[in-house]
C-alpha cells in the first residue's frame, strides 16, 4: 500500500479505496448487465472496477502520480491468465481423480514487440503425481478460456455513451 499522503491534493489510499467502493457499487447497480465496469475516481488514475459482483481497485502511474492504490491493468491481465490456468488444471485434476494438492501458476509477459505480446506461464503441480498425470495436466493448461481468448484475433469496439 502507499503512504497516507500522496502529495498535494491527493487522497490517502484508505480514502481512495472508500471512494472506489462507493463509485463501483453505484455504477454496478446502475449497469448490472455489463460484465465489467470501470470508473475513474477523484484520485488521479485510481479506478473503481467491478466484475461479477466483486470489486477491485486498479491504479496506474503517470508522471510520478498514482500506482500505489491498486493493481496495474497489465497485472490484472496476467493475473486473469494465471488464475484461469490454475482453475482449469484444478478442475481437470478433480475430474480425473488425480492427487493434485496445489497448482501454482506464474505469468510474465513481454509487450515490447509492437506486433505481438508474449506471455510465459510456469505451472507448478504439487502432489503425488505420475509423469503421465503431470504431462496430461500441463496439456490441459493450454485449454483455459483466457488462454484461448488471448490466442485468437480480438476486436475491441469503443463507443461513446451519452451522459
Amino acid at each position: 500500500m502507499g503512504s497516507a499522503t500522496n502529495g498535494p491534493g491527493r487522497a490517502s489510499d484508505a480514502q481512495a479505496t472508500g471512494e472506489v467502493t462507493q463509485i463501483a457499487t453505484r455504477n454496478y447497480q446502475r449497469q448490472s448487465v455489463r460484465m465489467a465496469i470501470a470508473s475513474s475516481t477523484d484520485t488521479p488514475y485510481v479506478t473503481a472496477t467491478q466484475a461479477g459482483g466483486f470489486e477491485l481497485v486498479a491504479d496506474g502511474e503517470f508522471k510520478d502520480q498514482g500506482g500505489t492504490a491498486g493493481v496495474r491493468p497489465h497485472d490484472l491481465l496476467d493475473a486473469s491468465l494465471a488464475a484461469c490456468i490454475a482453475m482449469t488444471v484444478r478442475m481437470a485434476a478433480d475430474g480425473r481423480g488425480t492427487n493434485l494438492d496445489r497448482v501454482i501458476v506464474e505469468v510474465t509477459h513481454d509487450d515490447t514487440d509492437p506486433v505481438a505480446a508474449r506471455f510465459h506461464c510456469t505451472v507448478e503441480l504439487i502432489g503425488d503425481l505420475s509423469e503421465k498425470e503431470r504431462s496430461g495436466l500441463l496439456r490441459v493448461a493450454h485449454h483455459c478460456p483466457i488462454s484461448k481468448l488471448l490466442t485468437r484475433t480480438v476486436e475491441i469496439g469503443i463507443t461513446a455513451k451519452d451522459s
